[in-house]
C-alpha cells in the first residue's frame, strides 16, 4: 500500500553511521512547498541524484574537512551534444573557484564553437573570441583573433600541469608543451627529460647555441638575435633598464619552502637588494620567500638590520665575505667554515674556522693527518688593546732555535738562552747576579701560566702597605703590612662592593678572623674539613659569643659531642650552665636542655621534650632548686613528667614527683623498697605481676598468721566495726584454711576442665561437670564447646526456638519462630565443597548459588524466575580486581530452538527484555534470527499482538553469506482490533553498494502483526526490535 510522509519546514535525512541506509522513493516526488530539502550524510559519504551504478548521475560528496568536498556531474555513455547541458534561458552561467590557487578546469576538447559560438562571451566578434575577466571587466585571459594571440592580464600567471599542452596540435614540437612524464620542452628538438621539468632546446636542429632568458625592461621589438658562434648554453636573468652601480634591485635564483603566512625557509643566490655590485648567497630561516620578498628579511638583503643571513657575498671590486653563524630575531647561532679531505671514503676535517655565538674571538683549527683522530692545533686571539700583525721569517731557522719578536711584530729565529741569566741581563730593568734576580722597574707580568719554583725561599718585599692579586679586573687577595697584619680574600669587588674574608694579626700574635658582607649580613663562615679540627687554647678557655651553636651531621647516630677528661683522678669534665644575673630570684631557670624533632608531616624543629633546672628558693642560706623533665603528650603539649625538688624548709628532704595525670604509668624495672611509715596507693586498680604477694613476710610462726589476709573497705564498713562485715579473705589457723566472709564468691579462673574432677573450681555436683549447668545470664566459654553425642542439641531461646544439631552426618540450624540474623563486623564466608548453595522456602527449592569452573552462577529452580529489586538506583559493575579488560554483559538463552514460523527454519530462540512500570508493560526489546527455507515469498521473521504493542522499531541484517543488506523500519498498528497496520522501510544499505538480497512486508490478521521477507533459499535474517505499548 502507498504511504505519504509529510514534513513541514524541511526534511533532514542524517546518516547515523558509515554505510547506513538509503532513502528510496519508488513512485513519487520529493517536494517542499515552503522551505528547503536538506540531505545530510557523514564525512566521506555521497548524495547521488540518479540511480547508483548508472551511466548518468550527479554525485555530491560533502566532507567536514576543508578541501575534500566534491560535486560530480557524470555521463559516461551519452553521445548527444547535450549529454550534459547547462542552460540558463534568461540569465548567465558562472563557473567560479573562489579559493586562492584553485581553478575551473576544461579538459580536451575544451569548447566547440562551430555550432554554438553565441554561447561564449564575445566582447568584439572581430577581435576577441574568448575572454575571462572579473566583475569589473578587468581581463585575465583574452583570445585576440585579430593577431592570433592570447593575452594575459597584469599580474596573471600561466600554470600548465602535468600532461598539459601549450601549442597547436601540428606545432607541438616547436612550441612550449608538457610531455606525459611531466616537464616543459622549448624548441624543436625532441623532449628527452623523463621528468626533467623544463627543457630548453635549440630552435633548429643544426643550431649550436641555446639560451633561456628572463628579461626585465626590454621591449619585445628590441630583442635581437641571441645566437652565438660558440657551442654554449645559458640561463640568463637580464635587467636591461639598469647597467650597474648602487641600488638597482636584486635578481637571482630562489629555493623556498612553506606557504605564505606559515613556517618555511628561503635560500637565495643573486645580486643584493641595495647594491648590484654585490653578489650574495643568503638564507632566511623560518619564512617562505613570499613573506620576505622586498623586506629586510630577504636573503638578498645585506644591511645590518637584516634578520636574513648573507652567508657569502662578493663585491665587484673582488672582496669576498663569508658570514659564519647567524643572528635572527634575538637568537645568535654559532657557525663554522670547514675544509675536508674528500679523497677519503669518509671525509676527514683538515682545517676549520669556528665562530662563536655572539661576540668573541674565532678559532682556527689545523687537524692532524690521521683520518681516525680529531686532534688539532688551534689559534685564537685574546682580548687585545690594538691590532697585532706578526711577520714570519723568510726562511727556516737552525735546529734548536726559537722565534723572537722585535717588538713590532717581525719574527725571526734566534738561539735559545742558556741558563737564562745572560738573556735577562740584556733587559735594562732586569739584572741577575749570583743567583739573585733584580727587577728595578716592573708594572705587570703578562703571561699564560706562571710558575715560581725556588729551591729556597721566595720573599716579596714592598715599601707600600699592600701586596695585591687580582684576576685582571677585580681584586682577589691582599696582604697588608701595617701595624696589624692582614690577609684578605675578596669575593666581589665589582660595582663598589666590598665583600671579603679577613685574618688580622696584632701584638703577641693575637689573631682576629672576620667576614664582611658589604650590602647585608650574609657573610657566613663555614669550615669544610677533610679530617678533624683540633683546638688547644693555652689559656684554657674556649669562648663563643653567639645566639646559637649548631652541630649537624647527615650520618646515622651523629653528631656526637664528647666532653673528655684524661686526668688521673676522681674529678671529671663538666657541662656547666651559669645563670649570671645581677640579682637571682625564685623560679629563675638556670639551664635548659631541649629536644627537637620532625613529625610525619615533615614539620621540622618541633620541640618534643626538654629538661630544666630552676631556683625554687633564692633566699641566701636557704637556697633550694628543682630539676623538671617535660615531654610531649597526646597533641604535642609539653607536660611535666618528672620533678626532683629540694625542700627549703626541711633539711635533707628531696621530693620526687613522677608522671602526670591519673592515667600515667610508672614502671620500676628492679626492686622497690619503701622505708616510710605509710604507703598510700591512690588508684582505681592495683596490678601485681609477681607470682607471690607476701603479707606479713617477717612472721615466722603459722599461729601468728591467724586472721591475716585481705580486707576490703574502711574500718567502719557498713554499720559494724573491726571489719566484721567487710568483704574479706582471711586465714584460719585452727582450720588451716582460707575463709571468705558471708559475701558471694565469684570464681573466674581460666583453667580448662576436661572432666567433672578438673577445672578452676571443682564441685561434686552441678559444676563437676556431672550435672546440668544453669546460667541465669550469659555463659562465657573461652574455648571449644563440644556435644559428644550424635543428636545433641544446643537450644537458644526461652522456648528453645533456635536449635543447632548434628545427626552424625548433617548439621542443621533451625529457627522455629521469627527471623535469623547474621551480623558480623568482618566478612561472612559460605564454603560449600559440593559447589552448590541451595536456597529453599520451607522445603521447596527456589534457587541456588553454583560454582561453575570458578564463575558464580545465580540460578532459579526449575520453572522459577529471578527478580532483582532496589528501592533506589540499581547498578551493575564489572570490576577489574583481577586486572581483566573484559567488560561485557552477556544475555543468552540455553534453548536454541525458537517458535516455529512459516517459511523459515533454524529459528533461534529470541533473547527478550521486558520493561514495566509497576505492573504496566511499557515496552520490550528482542533479538532473534531466522533462515529462509525454500523459495517462498512470505517467510515469517516474528509476530506480535497489536493489542499489546502498537509500535515497533526494527533493525534487520540479511546475508547470503557473501553480501550484506541492512534495513531500518518502523511499524505502527491499530490496537483497537481494526486490523490496520502501516510501516516505513526508511533506510536500506548494501555492503557492495547495489546488490539487493531481500524485500520485507508487514501484514496484520486477527490483531497479530507479522513481519516477513522474500529472499533466496538459506538467506539468513538477524533482527533487533523494540516494541512500545
Amino acid at each position: 500500500m502507498a504511504n505519504e510522509f509529510r514534513v513541514k519546514n524541511g526534511l533532514i535525512i542524517d546518516e547515523a553511521n558509515s554505510g547506513a541506509g538509503v532513502l528510496t522513493i519508488a513512485d513519487s516526488n520529493i517536494s517542499s512547498d515552503d522551505g528547503s530539502i536538506e540531505v545530510t550524510v557523514v564525512d566521506g559519504q555521497t548524495v547521488t541524484l540518479g540511480k547508483t551504478g548508472s551511466h548518468a548521475n550527479i554525485v555530491v560528496a560533502p566532507h567536514g574537512t576543508a578541501g575534500s568536498e566534491k560535486i560530480t556531474a557524470l555521463n559516461t555513455s551519452g553521445t548527444d551534444d547535450e549529454a550534459i547541458l547547462l542552460d540558463a534561458a534568461a540569465g548567465g552561467i558562472t563557473l567560479r573557484a573562489d579559493a586562492s590557487g584553485k581553478r575551473v578546469h576544461f579538459h580536451t576538447p575544451i569548447i566547440d564553437t562551430t555550432q554554438q559560438a553565441t554561447n561564449m562571451m564575445v566582447i568584439n566578434s572581430n577581435t576577441t573570441a574568448f575572454k575571462i575577466s572579473d566583475s569589473g571587466n578587468n581581463a585575465f585571459i583574452t583570445v585576440d583573433t585579430s593577431n592570433n594571440a592570447v593575452h594575459f592580464g597584469n599580474n596573471i600567471d600561466l600554470t600548465i600541469h602535468d600532461g598539459g599542452i601549450l601549442a597547436p596540435n601540428s606545432e607541438q614540437a616547436k612550441g612550449v608543451h608538457f610531455q606525459s612524464t611531466g616537464g616543459i620542452s622549448v624548441g624543436s628538438s625532441t623532449y628527452v627529460g623523463g621528468g626533467t621539468g623544463l627543457q630548453v632546446n635549440a630552435i633548429n636542429a643544426d643550431d649550436d647555441y641555446v639560451e633561456a632568458r628572463l628579461r626585465i625592461g626590454v621591449a619585445e621589438g628590441s630583442i635581437g638575435d641571441t645566437l652565438h658562434d660558440e657551442d654554449l648554453g645559458f640561463l640568463v636573468i637580464q635587467n636591461a633598464s639598469y647597467t650597474g652601480g648602487g641600488s638597482g634591485g636584486s635578481m637571482g635564483m630562489v629555493v623556498t619552502g612553506g606557504a605564505s603566512g606559515g613556517a618555511g625557509y628561503t635560500w637565495g643566490r643573486g645580486t643584493a637588494r641595495d647594491s648590484t655590485n654585490t653578489f650574495v648567497l643568503g638564507h632566511m630561516p623560518g619564512k617562505p620567500f613570499d613573506d620576505v620578498r622586498g623586506t629586510n628579511d630577504s636573503p638578498f638583503e645585506i644591511t645590518a638590520a637584516s634578520d636574513a643571513g648573507e652567508l657569502m657575498k662578493i663585491t665587484a671590486t673582488g672582496t669576498h665575505t663569508t658570514q659564519l653563524g647567524a643572528f635572527v630575531g634575538s637568537s645568535a647561532t654559532a657557525g663554522d667554515h670547514i675544509w675536508q679531505n674528500g679523497s677519503l671514503a669518509t671525509p676527514h676535517d683538515l682545517m676549520r674556522l669556528d665562530a662563536p655565538a655572539g661576540a668573541g674571538a674565532a678559532e682556527l683549527k689545523l687537524y692532524e693527518g690521521a683520518a681516525s683522530s680529531n686532534n688539532y692545533v688551534g689559534l685564537k686571539a685574546g682580548t687585545m688593546g690594538s691590532d697585532v700583525t706578526f711577520t714570519l721569517p723568510t726562511a727556516d731557522g737552525s735546529n734548536g732555535q726559537v722565534l723572537q719578536t722585535n717588538g713590532s711584530g717581525v719574527l725571526s729565529f734566534t738561539n735559545a738562552a742558556s741558563g737564562g741569566a745572560g738573556q735577562l741581563n740584556e733587559l735594562s730593568d732586569v739584572s741577575y747576579s749570583s743567583g739573585d734576580l733584580e727587577i728595578t722597574s716592573l708594572d705587570k707580568i703578562i703571561s699564560g701560566d706562571l710558575t715560581f719554583d725556588s729551591s729556597g725561599d721566595i720573599t716579596l718585599s714592598v715599601d707600600g702597605d699592600n701586596v695585591k692579586i687580582d684576576d685582571g679586573t677585580d681584586e682577589c687577595f691582599r696582604f697588608t703590612t701595617t701595624s696589624i697584619k692582614h690577609f684578605t680574600i675578596f669575593s666581589d669587588t665589582s660595582g663598589g662592593n666590598n665583600d671579603y674574608f679577613n685574618v688580622g694579626v696584632t701584638t703577641n700574635g693575637a689573631t682576629t678572623i672576620s667576614t664582611v658582607d658589604d650590602a647585608g649580613a650574609n657573610a657566613n663562615l663555614t669550615f669544610s674539613v677533610d679530617g678533624d679540627i683540633s683546638m688547644t687554647p693555652a689559656g684554657g678557655d674556649f669562648t663563643v659569643t653567639s645566639a646559637a651553636a649548631t652541630f649537624t651531621s647527615a650520618s646515622a647516630s651523629q653528631p656526637v659531642v664528647h666532653i673528655t677528661n684524661t686526668h688521673d683522678g676522681s674529678s671529671s669534665g663538666e657541662l656547666r650552665f651559669n645563670k649570671d644575673s645581677a640579682s637571682g630570684g625564685d623560679n629563675d631557670v638556670m639551664g635548659k636542655i631541649s629536644f627537637y624533632g620532625t613529625d610525619d608531616s615533615d614539620n621540622a624543629h618541633e620541640q618534643l621534650a626538654y629538661m630544666e633546672a630552676r631556683i625554687t628558693e633564692a633566699t641566701h642560706g636557704s637556697e633550694a632548686a628543682e630539676i623538671r623533665f617535660f615531654v610531649a603528650e597526646n597533641d604535642g603539649t609539653l607536660t611535666q613528667g618528672l620533678s626532683i625538688a629540694g625542700q627549703a624548709s626541711d633539711d635533707g628532704e628531696v621530693d620526687v614527683t613522677i608522671g602526670a595525670g591519673a592515667g600515667s604509668t610508672t614502671t620500676i624495672a628492679g626492686n622497690l623498697t619503701v622505708n616510710g611509715t605509710t604507703t598510700t596507693v591512690n588508684s582505681t586498680t592495683v596490678t601485681i605481676d609477681d607470682l607471690n604477694f607476701n603479707i606479713a613476710a617477717d612472721v615466722t610462726a603459722s599461729s601468728s598468721l591467724d586472721g591475716a589476709g585481705i580486707v576490703l573497705g574502711a574500718a567502719t564498713y557498713a554499720s559494724g566495726s573491726s571489719f566484721s562485715n567487710n568483704p574479706s579473705l582471711l586465714y584460719d589457723h585452727s582450720g588451716t584454711r582460707w575463709e571468705f566472709s558471708a559475701h558471694d564468691v565469684e570464681v573466674r579462673s581460666t583453667t580448662a576442665s576436661s572432666s567433672t574432677t578438673t577445672g578452676a573450681l571443682i564441685v561434686g555436683g552441678g559444676i563437676g561437670l556431672a550435672e546440668d549447668i544453669y546460667v541465669g545470664a550469659d555463659a562465657y566459654i573461652a574455648d571449644d564447646l563440644s556435644l559428644t553425642s550424635d543428636g545433641g542439641i544446643i537450644n537458644i531461646g526461652a522456648d528453645n526456638d533456635l536449635q543447632l544439631t548434628h545427626d552424625g552426618s548433617n548439621g542443621t540450624i533451625t529457627n522455629g519462630t521469627g527471623n535469623l540474623t547474621l551480623d558480623v563486623t568482618g566478612e561472612i564466608t559460605l564454603d560449600a565443597d559440593g559447589d552448590n548453595i541451595n536456597l529453599k522456602a520451607g522445603s521447596t527449592a527456589f534457587g541456588s548459588l553454583t560454582n561453575s569452573s570458578g564463575d558464580l552462577q545465580v540460578k532459579a529452580a526449575s520453572g522459577k524466575g529471578i527478580e532483582l529489586r532496589s528501592n533506589t538506583d540499581m547498578e551493575f559493575v564489572i570490576e577489574d580486581d583481577a586486572g581483566t579488560v573484559q567488560s561485557t554483559f552477556l544475555f543468552h538463552t540455553e534453548s536454541t530452538a525458537g517458535t516455529d514460523l512459516t517459511g523459515v527454519d533454524n529459528e533461534a530462540a529470541p533473547v527478550t527484555m521486558v520493561y514495566k512500570s509497576a505492573s504496566t508493560e511499557l515496552g520490550r526489546t528482542e533479538f532473534g534470527k531466522v533462515q529462509q527455507a525454500g523459495s517462498g515469498t512470505t517467510n515469517q521473521i516474528f509476530q506480535f499482538a497489536s493489542g499489546t504493542f502498537s509500535v515497533a522499531e526494527v533493525t534487520l541484517h540479511a546475508t547470503d553469506g557473501a553480501t550484506q543488506q541492512a534495513n531500518k523500519m518502523i511499524i505502527c498498528a491499530d490496537p483497537t482490533g481494526t486490523d490496520q497496520v502501516a510501516f516505513s522501510n526508511y533506510s536500506e544499505v548494501y555492503s557492495d553498494g547495489s546488490t539487493k538480497l531481500v524485500d520485507y512486508a508487514v501484514a496484520i490478521s486477527s490483531d497479530t502483526v507479522t513481519l516477513s521477507f522474500d529472499g533466496d533459499d538459506d538467506d539468513t535474517v538477524t533482527y533487533a526490535v523494540t516494541f512500545l505499548a
